[in-house]
Formats: structure tokens, C-alpha cells, sequence
């Protein structure tokens, strides 16, 4: 338990003694404050016409007025160290938030390098694949080429074969017009023939 504290302190060019558990120093500042508003009071005009009870009255209205604008003060200091605190708190939910999405996105970045790597390595098997089918399209260009130039020379024998099949078709028809003419002038002179049998037959009767 603190002990209390005897201190003689002088206010208004009196002594007296002042009893406390603060601090000597802090009692001296006591009356050092109140011996700073004796020597406002004295300044004023009217201080030496006021009875010691008024003067005394308003001294205390004026230390009381001090203190609830300090008091007023000290609240407004305390709610202001409250804002900053808030505002404190939120920076530091905002840092850690922030530090979140920055650990969020490291672990995005990981995964699309984890994606580009898997990309790039079929790409890689995309090119081989790419190579081996251009060799294989080298290969079949080469076959068509080939196939191109025998097909070339099928059709220019087709070509040919197709002009005898049309001139053999022209002498066909040419033969069988012969022919028509002469089964034709067989057909007459048999029936000539006939006829002049006919005829024997009839004279010999």
C-alpha cells in the first residue's frame, strides 16, 4: 500500500500542506496550477473589488471549467486513439488479407506454371507428332506422284483403246450395213430363184 505524502507547498503567497499518495512532484504541480490561475484572477480589473468568497467560487468555476474541457479533451484524445486503433486494425486485416491474396496468388502462379509446363511438354509431343505426319505426307505425295504418272499413262492407253473400240464400232457398222445388203440381195436372188423353179414346175406340166 503507498504511503501517503506530506508536502508544504506556497499558493497565493500562503503556506500550506498538502496531504497524497502522488508523488511530491506532482502536488507541487498542483499548486503551481492553481497559483497560475490566482495570477490570472489578479490580472482582471475587477479582482480586487470581488469579497474572498467570490473570488474563491470563481476560482473553482474556472479550475472546474479547465478540467471537463480537459476531461472533454482526453475523451476526444481517447475516441480519436480509438479511431486510429480501428483504423490500425483494419490496416493490419487488410496487410493480412492482402498477405492471403498474395500467398493465394503464389499458389495460382504454381499451379499455372504446373499447367504451362504440361502445356509445353505436349507441345513438345504435338511437334514430334507434327514431324512424323509430315514425313508421312511426304511419303504418300510421293506415292500419289507415282500413282498420278502411271494414271497418266492408263489414261492415254484408255485414250487409245477408246479410239480403236470407236473405229472397230464404225467398221462393225459398216460391215453389218454390208451385210444387210447382201443377205438383202441373197433374199431377192433367192426369190428368184424360186420363182423360176415355180415357173419349171409349171412349164413341164
Amino acid at each position: 500500500m503507498k504511503n501517503k505524502n506530506d508536502v508544504e507547498v506556497l499558493i497565493n503567497g500562503r503556506k500550506y500542506t498538502i496531504c497524497g499518495f502522488e508523488s511530491a512532484e506532482y502536488l507541487q504541480k498542483v499548486a503551481t496550477y492553481i497559483n497560475s490561475k490566482f495570477m490570472e484572477f489578479k490580472d482582471k480589473d475587477y479582482y480586487y473589488s470581488l469579497d474572498m468568497d467570490l473570488r474563491n467560487i470563481l476560482l473553482a468555476v474556472n479550475i472546474a471549467d479547465d478540467y471537463f474541457k480537459a476531461k472533454k479533451e482526453a475523451w476526444n484524445i481517447q475516441q480519436e486513439n480509438e479511431r486510429k486503433d480501428k483504423m490500425v486494425l483494419e490496416m493490419k486485416h487488410e496487410v493480412l488479407d492482402s498477405q492471403s491474396g498474395t500467398e493465394k496468388v503464389g499458389q495460382e502462379n504454381e499451379a499455372l506454371k504446373g499447367d504451362l509446363e504440361e502445356a509445353e511438354k505436349k507441345i513438345v509431343e504435338l511437334n514430334v507428332k507434327n514431324e512424323d505426319n509430315m514425313t508421312k505426307v511426304s511419303e504418300l505425295e510421293e506415292k500419289l506422284s507415282k500413282v498420278e504418272a502411271e494414271n497418266s499413262g492408263n489414261v492415254a492407253r484408255l485414250e487409245d483403246a477408246g479410239k480403236e473400240y470407236t473405229e472397230l464400232k464404225a467398221k462393225l457398222e459398216e460391215t453389218e450395213k454390208e451385210n444387210g445388203e447382201l443377205k438383202a440381195k441373197i433374199e431377192a436372188a433367192e426369190r428368184r430363184i424360186t420363182d423360176l423353179e415355180n415357173r419349171n414346175r409349171r412349164g413341164k406340166r
